[in-house]
């Protein structure tokens, strides 16, 4: 049933869905950048 209803929502969800994924994603990126970058910085 829930299969159901996620394979016929509206476009709209699922395209809204992969979008936050997508920042979250690149959100995470930039803030383990950031830590590896201050690691480097402490190390030398």
């Amino acid at each position: 049933m829930l299969r159901d209803v996620h394979r016929h929502g509206p476009a709209k969800w699922r395209h809204l869905g992969i979008r936050i994924v997508k920042w979250t994603v690149i959100a995470a990126l930039g803030f383990f950048a950031v830590l590896i970058l201050e690691r480097m910085a402490m190390a030398l």
